[in-house]
């Protein structure tokens, strides 16, 4: 079984305005690799990391880090 670092599971996010970003989210992101999170611009990059991370503190789902 591979190490995981970071498990997001069923993860729900709105922006204080209304807009719904994450919706039943679920990632894990195995240990010990080099990974790339892409997508357009306004897709909700850095809001995942800021949530993953603590920035944002409306994080519904559990989370293992």
């Amino acid at each position: 079984m591979t190490d995981i670092a970071i498990k997001i599971t069923d993860l729900d996010y709105t922006y204080p305005l209304g807009d719904k970003i994450f919706s039943k989210a679920n990632y894990a992101l195995p240990a010990g690799g080099f990974h790339i999170l892409l997508g357009k611009n306004g897709t909700g990059k850095s809001t995942l990391l800021h949530l993953v991370m603590g920035f944002r503190t409306q994080l519904k789902a559990p989370s293992k880090y």
